[in-house]
C-alpha cells in the first residue's frame, strides 16, 4: 500500500502495518486523513512505550501500570485499573481551554469497563464499548478544561481498560 493512499481500518483488523509512526518520516499524518498535517503530540508518553506510568496522574484512586500482553503497537500499553473508587482515570494537564484539539488512538476493555475520554471532569469526548478488541478513535473537540482524562468507566475490583498509541494535538 502506498503510504499516501487513504486507508480504512476494519473492526477486528486494527493491527494495520501502514499507520505512520514517528521515525518513519510521516509523523503527524493520520490514517484516512492523507496530507492532513498535525501539530506535535502534546501528551507525554502518548505512545505508551515508557517503562512505567510516571508520566500519568492517577485520578479516583486509579492503579496505573504498563502491560506487555498484546499491545496494539510497540511493546507496552497503559492500563487504568480499579484501585478502590469507580471510574478511575489516567490524566495529563496538557490542553488549553478553547483551543481546538484532536485525539487519536486505540483502547480496549477487559470485557467489563468502558473506555471513555473526558475533557476535564464532565465533558465526554469519546466513549468506546466493553469489547476486548482494540477500538480506534479519532475525535476533534474544543476543550473546556486543561486536563484530559483516559477513564475506565464502570469498573470494579480487578477490572481495567487499556490505552495505546495516543496522539493529542492542538491547532
Amino acid at each position: 500500500m502506498n503510504r499516501y493512499e487513504p486507508m480504512i481500518i476494519v473492526p477486528g483488523d486494527l493491527r494495520n502495518e501502514h499507520w505512520p509512526k514517528s521515525g518513519q518520516g510521516l509523523s503527524g499524518i493520520l490514517p484516512g486523513a492523507v496530507g492532513q498535517q498535525r501539530g506535535p503530540n502534546i501528551l507525554v508518553d502518548g505512545d505508551c512505550e515508557a517503562a512505567d506510568a510516571s508520566a500519568w496522574t492517577a485520578f479516583r484512586s486509579a492503579t496505573l501500570s504498563k502491560q506487555t500482553t498484546a499491545p496494539f503497537e510497540g511493546a507496552r500499553v497503559l492500563r487504568v485499573a480499579h484501585g478502590g473508587l469507580t471510574n478511575p482515570s489516567a490524566n495529563q494537564t496538557v490542553m488549553t481551554a478553547g483551543v481546538t484539539c484532536r485525539i487519536t488512538g486505540v483502547a480496549r476493555s477487559d470485557g467489563t469497563g468502558t473506555p471513555t475520554i473526558y475533557d476535564g471532569v464532565g465533558v465526554v469526548v469519546w466513549t468506546g464499548t466493553n469489547a476486548t478488541s482494540w477500538q480506534a478513535f479519532d475525535v476533534t473537540f474544543v476543550p473546556t478544561d486543561t486536563v484530559i482524562r483516559f477513564r475506565a468507566s464502570g469498573v470494579g475490583a480487578g477490572d481495567y481498560v487499556e490505552w495505546d498509541d495516543l496522539y493529542l494535538s492542538s491547532t
